[in-house]
Order: structure tokens, then C-alpha cells, then sequence
């Protein structure tokens, strides 16, 4: 394994994404007849989209805006007035928004691979849309997050899921990459998707750090505009990690390291019998919580508390 840049450590300062954290938030499409087509990439929009996503993913964005980059299905007026029953059947997710009153959405290639033939995408592509055509999913909205507890079901498989991830550390995860989301070589960081599922989470994601020259696994979960929600959340990620049973080693819990409503908790390697693997020696298994951003019921966009869960080289 190789050294791993770990940036701010003691600041609690995340480092994985590339000018501030963006949650996928789980959401539907209420009118699709409210969708920009054609949408005017001004200047204005551009530069506030490169504000919230960095200039590669933005770019990335405007790109799979386009109709061009739409899958057949819906790549045309015509097209989609026919097929605007079924576009209902796609998952959507909410990334940001401009000048208060546009949405931006993703739909993810893996997550519609069960769309109709002409309506399934090839890769991810995006939608901009009016912000009163769109609501949150249960499941992703602070507002209703904050009346239940952590969903436990969630994470019946957790300790043979994150066990899967990390017995390909040693290999900078080689094996558990996929296609690159975004790309910022000023930063020198590429951003993979996943082929390893992690049950519950919103977002399961590598980072390569190219100047430390190592990979880094990462799987968000919902957050909420309440931290004392997502603090739930993150006590109850935590007993999990603490409960996993790893084929390499196990886990010393660390000091946890707090700063407002942003926590870390560390976990290192060890052996009881001392005979711990050297290529895993330097691995550390991390919970924490993150500020992103997410509308609120009035439809301002407002700080969103997310638990992550990361994987890396120390």
C-alpha cells in the first residue's frame, strides 16, 4: 500500500469532494412538462455551478444535460410525449440548485437499468427542471426523518458488505471500481462509482487521490437539516463498525473527535495473536458526519448533516 494524504485531520474538515460536500437526495419528478429541454447555460449558471459541484463534475453536468445525452426515449419533445407515463418510473435524485428556482437531478445509469429499452440510460444523465416540479422522498427529507429512529433493517448485511470492501484494501480496490463520475485534475483527484452495494446508504463511491497515490471507499447516508437526527444515525453506523467481524484483523476503537455538530470516529487495525498483515496495517475504517446542503419546507436551500462512512490508508 502506498501513503495516504489525510488533509485536516484534527480540523474535521473532509476532504473526499471537490468544492463542498452535494448529497444525492432521494427524489421524484412530480411534472415533467416543467423539465428545461434547452436550458440556457449563462454565464451566471455555469459559474454557480462550478461553485457548488467543481469545474469537472459541472462540466460533466451541463454535458449530460443536453437532449443529445439523453437516452432515445425521451430524447425529443416528441418522444417524450409519448413516453411521459413512464418517465414517472425513473429514480431521480436532487444534487443542487440555481438562483433558488432550478433543480438539478441526476438519474443514475445503474440504479434505471430495469427502464424500457429506449429509456435506459447508458451512462448517468441529468435533468434540469423547475424546483416546484420536484419534491424530496420520504426517505431523503430532514422533515420527515426527524420523527423515526435509525432504520436498523438497514444494515442486516452490513458486516459481510464492508467486509467485501475491505478485503480488497491491499489492492487499492481494484476490484470494486467502476466508471469515473468526476474528474478534477487541478486537485488531482478522480471520483469512481462502486460495484460493491452498501444496504442503506445514498451514494457508495472511491476517491484516488493522485498526488498520495491511493484509493479511499466511501458510502454516505440520508441526512437531515436536524443534526441531533443524523447524530442518531452516526451512533448507531458506529455500533456497526464496532460489531463487523473482518477476515483481516480486528478494530481498536479510537478517541472520537468532536467539533460542533461534525463528529469522527476512527477505528484502527490490530491482531490479537500480533500477527497482523502488514498490508493492512495502515488501514483505518471511519465514521463522521459532514455539512452538505438540502431544501428545507419552505424551499430554501439549507445545511444538511450527512453520516459517512470512508475506508483508507493512513
Amino acid at each position: 500500500m502506498r501513503p495516504y494524504l489525510f488533509v485536516g485531520l484534527f480540523l474535521l474538515v473532509t476532504t473526499h469532494t471537490f468544492a463542498q460536500h452535494i448529497q444525492r437526495t432521494p427524489a421524484r419528478i412530480l411534472d415533467f412538462g416543467q423539465l428545461y429541454s434547452t436550458f440556457d447555460w449563462k454565464a451566471e449558471y455555469k459559474a454557480e455551478l462550478v461553485s457548488k459541484l467543481g469545474s469537472a463534475f459541472a462540466e460533466t453536468v451541463i454535458a449530460g444535460s443536453k437532449e443529445s445525452a439523453w437516452p432515445a426515449g425521451i430524447a425529443s419533445v416528441m418522444v417524450r410525449a409519448e413516453n411521459r407515463p413512464k418517465m414517472a418510473g425513473y429514480i431521480v435524485y436532487f444534487l443542487t440548485s440555481l438562483q433558488e428556482n432550478v433543480a438539478i437531478m441526476v438519474v443514475p445509469a445503474t440504479e434505471n437499468a430495469g427502464m424500457p429499452a429506449n429509456m435506459k440510460p447508458a451512462s448517468d444523465f441529468y435533468l434540469v427542471v423547475s424546483k416546484s416540479a420536484i419534491a424530496l422522498n420520504d426517505r431523503g427529507n430532514p422533515q420527515h426523518s426527524a420523527r423515526i429512529d435509525p432504520d436498523i433493517s438497514i444494515f442486516r448485511n452490513f458486516s459481510v458488505e464492508l467486509n467485501y470492501i475491505v478485503e480488497d484494501f491491499d489492492d487499492d480496490f481494484i476490484n470494486m471500481v467502476n466508471q469515473i463520475l468526476q474528474e478534477d485534475l487541478d486537485a488531482m483527484v478522480i471520483q469512481y462509482g462502486s460495484m460493491a452495494p452498501m444496504e442503506g446508504s445514498t451514494g457508495v463511491y472511491f476517491m484516488e487521490d493522485l498526488m498520495g497515490a491511493s484509493t479511499s471507499f466511501y458510502a454516505d447516508y440520508p441526512g437531515s437539516t436536524d443534526p441531533a437526527v443524523t447524530l442518531k444515525f452516526y451512533k448507531t453506523l458506529v455500533k456497526q463498525v464496532e460489531g463487523a467481524k473482518l477476515s483481516c484483523c480486528s478494530l481498536s476503537k479510537q478517541e472520537e473527535q468532536v467539533n460542533g455538530n461534525r463528529r469522527r470516529q476512527v477505528f484502527q487495525t490490530y491482531d490479537p495473536a500480533g500477527k497482523l498483515n502488514v498490508a493492512f496495517q495502515n488501514m483505518v475504517i471511519e465514521v463522521h458526519i459532514e455539512q452538505g446542503e438540502t431544501f428545507d419546507a419552505k424551499g430554501q436551500l439549507v445545511s444538511n448533516w450527512i453520516p459517512v462512512l470512508s475506508v483508507y490508508e493512513q
